[in-house]
């Protein structure tokens, strides 16, 4: 009585007339029934569709998906053939997973950045211990919310998506609304082929419960700048292209912030270099060597530029400034022996791959486990946990400004004894920032030197190189120490009407990205898990090194819909930052992605089944310790159209020039991955050149509601895929729509 009853109802239209064209019509049946609906619902629809013995599913979708709603039909193609038609709308498992993943990631960034602050011991009394408690509650703010958030979406256990009466839910603003896949498979009667076409349909990515006074990321990103008089000049060029953002932003905490960060990065890479280049030299392997001094060689021209010489200076003129006025006692207490006596960097420190606890999915399909690394320093991530633990037990004691020194008591560090170098002396010795790029460069290139020339005669080649790994080592170190030492100066002296709209526009930047961002795993890992291996797919990825990503939504250029744009705008431009990895899947973790790096540098790694690795055998990638990865970059590509009524007042308005730009900017995208796919491919497709001339000539039209823009683009975008059979295409690409939180439906063309 417990198992649900099996039905089977078919109906079907045939010899119906058809039009002038010869096109037959769209048939459509409506059966009404005296049983009420909830009787229909015992019977057991997909699972018919699924044991069906006329259309069988290889791939389970179970895995990453629940709820699924799955309808079927087919109808008749004018020329004697049926296509079998199934469409499946489905929840996705990871909508509240990739956000804690990149909360977990973000509060470990800002609790480095808080070291740093913290690190300048003030005086007990006077303008720098003040100045010094409110950058310190800029980043205590964040973190505490950051960890909110992360509790709220770890012990939720409701729908496997975001509803849209959740959308102004604090807590849950860091998932997408809506998210769905929406899948159409296509197959003749009679025939094995079968034909997918992925929609991943969504809300719009944009911060909602924040409003949209002052306007979204986009707009907000260029009044901050305007506050900046360095930064003025390139006002212009940021509103003539909206790609001349900087990762976290363009004002100077954001700039150091991203410059400390950067070089982290950097470093730990170089490291691992060097070592791997020691270890080779024991081994005399001279291939190895040389590739690995060529690595170390870009790496290094990066970490060079990687801090803007500008922002050194003001930091030293504040230094001059406070030695002026008779503040440098203070002052020189808020220069610790910490900054100037940082060892090597710990390999990995940026790793934020599994969550700090037991994840479970809201519907418990599957977990992600702590992932343990023996080359972190255990000792300072356990003392970190505990400080930050420590730290969050106190949200519930009473009054803010207890709450605030109990919160900074925790995150302490061990005062550092005073029998190192004079602390007055850390500005006076502070090392030009050109002397310490130039040490770089020449340790690096005297490293390249030996390496080249190493005489086959010399026994020991590591001890030839370790003069120069140390200069190497100590000029990285310097670096690293002017940077957080320059960004502790500006984080006591940043005004607080400038610092507070930093701080925010970041967490903004932060909420969107982590819905653009998942929408982009879902989609993905539903193509690898969810399909048959493709290897034109594959083939595609390892050619140009990019996966197509595009975006269409319908928002007007009026009212909160254009802040919604404005927000969806950079958050589709940030996934540019990520680097996608695709790596054979660990059976205890299972489908769920791991998240590393940081804002500059994110790194996702997808688990692919071994069918995908199989099928990808053919392409020259390396192997590192018999384990495959594919590395790729996204372009993502956004048009917008208004439809609406508010849509209709901002055209008479004349006010859709930051649609105008969108639409311009994504038509020269889709034409420079056009090129770069068809430099890969043995023939040039001539209707594929007609196709962008018509997008480019429905562009400069600008016409009201033009909605021919975004069906041409997404013709564009199918014609990267081969044909099959002679009556569909495979979809290789993503395409995710968004209209201000309302899924939509797509009806895909089949070509003839």
């Amino acid at each position: 009585a417990d198992e649900l009853r099996p039905l089977l109802l078919e109906l079907s239209c045939d010899n119906l007339r058809c039009d002038h064209s010869g096109r037959p019509p769209n048939s459509m049946l409506v059966l009404m029934g005296s049983l009420a609906p909830a009787i229909w619902d015992t019977c057991g629809h997909t699972e018919v569709v699924e044991l069906s013995s006329t259309f069988k599913e290889r791939i389970s979708r179970s895995a990453l998906f629940e709820n699924l709603f799955c309808t079927m039909y087919r109808f008749h193609t004018g020329l004697g053939a049926h296509l079998i038609v199934s469409e499946i709308m489905a929840e996705s498992r990871l909508s509240f997973t990739i956000p804690q993943l990149l909360l977990n990631l973000w509060m470990a960034e800002e609790k480095r950045l808080l070291n740093i602050v913290l690190s300048m011991e003030s005086a007990t009394e006077g303008e720098w211990r003040s100045l010094q408690s409110t950058a310190v509650r800029r980043h205590m703010h964040l973190i505490e919310t950051y960890h909110k958030a992360f509790e709220t979406l770890a012990e939720y256990r409701g729908s496997a998506f975001k509803t849209s009466i959740m959308k102004g839910d604090r807590p849950f603003e860091f998932v997408p609304v809506n998210l769905h896949l929406q899948r159409m498979t296509v197959r003749q009667h009679k025939h094995k082929d079968v034909c997918d076409y992925d929609v991943v349909t969504v809300g719009a990515f944009t911060a909602y419960p924040h409003k949209y006074s002052h306007g979204g990321i986009h707009r907000q990103l260029k009044q901050l700048k305007a506050m900046h008089a360095t930064a003025q000049a390139q006002t212009a060029a940021m509103d003539a292209s909206w790609e001349a953002q900087s990762i976290l932003g363009p004002d100077r905490l954001s700039q150091m912030a991203q410059s400390i960060l950067t070089i982290e990065e950097l470093r730990e890479e170089i490291e691992s270099c060097l070592e791997s280049l020691l270890y080779n030299a024991q081994l005399r392997n001279v291939q190895a060597m040389m590739t690995l001094v060529e690595k170390i060689n870009v790496k290094a021209k990066k970490l060079s530029v990687s801090c803007e010489k500008s922002l050194i200076e003001e930091a030293l003129a504040i230094w001059d400034t406070a030695r002026c006025s008779g503040s440098t006692a203070e002052l020189r207490k808020a220069l610790p022996l910490s900054l100037m006596d940082g060892g090597p960097p710990s390999l990995n420190r940026n790793k934020s791959a599994s969550l700090p606890r037991q994840l479970c999915s809201s519907s418990g399909g599957f977990t992600l486990k702590d992932i343990s690394d023996e080359e972190e320093n255990e000792e300072e991530n356990r003392q970190d946990d505990r400080d930050f633990n420590n730290g969050s037990t106190l949200r519930d004691s009473a009054g803010s400004n207890e709450r605030y020194f109990l919160h900074v008591q925790s995150f302490r560090s061990t005062p550092t004894p005073r029998s190192h170098t004079p602390v007055q002396d850390l500005c006076e010795d502070f090392e030009p920032l050109d002397i310490t790029s130039l040490n770089i460069r020449a340790s690096t290139m005297c490293m390249t030197t030996k390496v080249y020339n190493l005489n086959q005669q010399e026994e020991y080649w590591a001890e030839e190189l370790r003069p120069s790994v140390r200069k190497l080592r100590s000029a990285m170190q310097t670096l690293d120490r002017i940077a957080r030492v320059t960004y502790g100066l500006l984080s006591l002296k940043e005004p607080s009407h400038t610092a507070s709209l930093s701080y925010s526009v970041r967490y903004r930047r932060d909420v969107c990205f982590a819905q653009s961002l998942t929408a982009a795993v879902v989609a993905l890992q539903a193509k690898f898990w969810c399909q048959n291996p493709d290897q034109v797919l594959l083939r595609s990825l390892g050619s140009t090194g990019s996966a197509l990503a595009t975006f269409a939504s319908y928002l007007s250029c009026y009212g909160d819909e254009r802040g919604m744009m404005e927000d969806m705008l950079v958050a589709v431009k940030d996934l540019r930052n990520v680097t996608f990895i695709i790596e054979a899947v660990n059976s205890k973790l299972g489908p769920g992605p791991r998240v590393e790096g940081s804002r500059v540098n994110l790194r996702v790694f997808l688990p692919v089944p071994d069918s995908v690795i199989e099928s990808a055998a053919f392409l020259n990638t390396s192997l590192n310790n018999t384990k495959f990865r594919l590395q790729f970059g996204l372009t993502p590509i956004y048009f917008n159209v208004g439809i609406n009524e508010q849509a209709t007042i901002a055209e008479k308005l004349g006010n859709i020039d930051l649609q105008e730009r969108i639409n311009t900017g994504g038509a020269e995208l889709l034409v420079g991955y056009m090129r770069r796919f068809q430099r890969c491919q043995v023939k040039e497709n001539v209707e594929l050149q007609k196709l962008a001339e018509l997008l480019d000539n429905q562009l400069s039209a600008r016409r009201n509601k033009n909605v021919d823009v975004l069906h041409t683009a997404m013709r564009v975008c199918y014609f990267f895929s081969p044909r099959v059979s002679g009556f569909c295409l495979f979809q290789k690409f993503l395409a995710l729509l968004s209209s201000n939180s309302l899924t939509l439906r797509i009806e895909e063309k089949l070509s003839e």
